[in-house]
């Protein structure tokens, strides 16, 4: 399953094509890929499951 952030169905559902109609399959599918992997770029990762090792530094540590 492709890490979107949607379903094809709900997104049908939004433009009014009926949920039975097949034809623009390919075309959602792309643009539901492409604004997905937009939104990774844009908070600079992606929310969904990853096999690698991540380092983090913080902005900013207060120790009490």
């Amino acid at each position: 399953m492709p890490n979107w952030y949607t379903h094809r169905d709900i997104l049908k559902d939004a433009l009014g094509i009926p949920a039975t109609s097949t034809g623009a399959h390919v075309q959602l599918d792309a643009v539901i890929e492409g604004v997905a992997r937009q939104f990774d770029r844009h908070v600079g990762f992606g929310f969904f499951p990853s096999s690698q090792t991540r380092h983090y530094t913080p902005w900013e540590s207060m120790h009490l």
